[in-house]
């Protein structure tokens, strides 16, 4: 087992819906998570009566005892502060305190709460900012969830004035939570865009994970809903996880039934989640290394071959799909072909084009390394040559 698997932790969440206040945490104990996070979620039910917690009701004590149960089960604690928790807002700094000081008391390591944008990021960091340095002396670190109103950009704007005002990105750090980027207008049922979309400047510190058919925020258990079927999204987060070298929280958020739920997401995630080859390098030169030899300059990339022919489309692309294995020599490949002059992008051409992009961003086509290392401008580089051209080519018809 990797490092990365071992410090991956997968646990469940309280919930507005539990019969108890402790039920989500006891069956957590039960099944042996090894994360567990309080969400603050007081309001009245369908009967107008008063249900769900917040830090309030837990007494001194009982947060002593809460602390214990946590040490001697081994399970790392996360607090969700209440959505009205937004630091843009008088009231939103009191909850926001309650939180940390609620975190720190029970040993948990982290508050997470969301980003709000309503005033621009400048706004949001400036109002953020008391509250990092707050919860870094009460040694509790501070993510910000992405909601379904929050995209790629959002974070990277946000995350360069975090870094622009020194805050340590081991302090303060996204939560991507799956569910909302699938709702993302952008990225609307396609949440590996929108992780594919965030820079390695956005340090990912923790997760919330479950899914939605992209028409509400309805907190599916993982594998209950578009994955029950076809998994191969999750597939291609845990790979997405595994290349950012993630080694956080994965929390469940939900409270399904039967709660068993719960412990087939959990083993089926973990058991996704696996060792790198060679420490995560190209089996090529890790086996150079092993030799004590000098690895050898990089191969040459290969040929694209000839600008596409108007027949055989569909041919070409399974033929270019063998001989090049990165994602980057696919796309470029798709540049070069598309700026040829005699491509004039038929109907069924780029209807081909966009199931075989579709198939490469999802995962389901898996691409490899080829042992070169380039920056991801490379790549944006690739596909704006790719829109400008298709827009050159666009027919009011089209």
């Amino acid at each position: 087992m990797s490092d990365t698997i071992s410090t991956i932790r997968i646990g469940n969440q309280t919930a507005f819906s539990a019969s108890r206040t402790l039920e989500p945490l006891e069956f957590a104990v039960e099944h042996g998570f090894r994360a567990f996070e309080w969400f603050a979620d007081k309001k009245l039910d369908a009967q107008g009566k008063a249900a769900g917690w917040d830090e309030t009701d837990i007494t001194e004590e009982k947060r002593y005892l809460l602390r214990q149960i946590g040490e001697s089960h081994d399970i790392r604690y996360s607090v969700h502060a209440p959505w009205e928790a937004n630091p843009l807002q008088p009231e939103g700094e009191a909850l926001l305190l309650r939180s940390v000081d609620f975190a720190r008391d029970i040993g948990a390591d982290l508050v997470n709460l969301h980003l709000y944008m309503e005033q621009g990021a400048k706004t949001y960091v400036d109002a953020l900012e008391p509250m990092v340095a707050y919860s870094a002396e009460q040694g509790v670190r501070i993510s910000i969830e992405n909601t379904p109103l929050t995209g790629p950009g959002d974070f990277t704007r946000t995350f360069e004035l975090l870094a622009r005002r020194g805050m340590d990105s081991r302090q303060v750090g996204m939560c991507l939570d799956l569910g909302h980027a699938n709702l993302y207008a952008a990225t609307r049922n396609d949440f590996i865009r929108y992780i594919d979309e965030l820079p390695d400047q956005v340090p990912i510190i923790h997760l919330h994970v479950h899914e939605n058919w992209g028409d509400r925020d309805s907190h599916l258990a993982l594998f209950t809903g578009p994955a029950r079927d076809n998994d191969a999204g999750i597939r291609c987060f845990v790979d997405r996880m595994q290349r950012r070298s993630y080694s956080g929280a994965m929390i469940l958020e939900q409270w399904p039934q039967p709660p068993e739920l719960l412990v087939e997401a959990e083993q089926r995630l973990r058991a996704m989640f696996r060792p790198a080859r060679n420490g995560g390098r190209p089996a090529r030169k890790a086996a150079r290394r092993l030799a004590g030899k000098k690895p050898a300059e990089p191969d040459p990339e290969p040929a694209a071959g000839p600008p596409l022919p108007l027949g055989g489309f569909a041919a070409h692309i399974a033929a270019a799909h063998r001989r090049l294995p990165s994602w980057r020599q696919r796309l470029n490949w798709i540049r070069d072909s598309v700026a040829a002059a005699e491509f004039t992008g038929t109907a069924s051409e780029l209807a081909q084009l966009a199931v075989y992009l579709r198939f490469l961003g999802t995962g389901e086509l898996q691409c490899e390394e080829d042992g070169r290392h380039f920056r991801p401008h490379h790549h944006a580089q690739s596909a704006s040559a790719i829109v400008t051209r298709l827009q050159q080519l666009t027919a009011p018809g089209d």
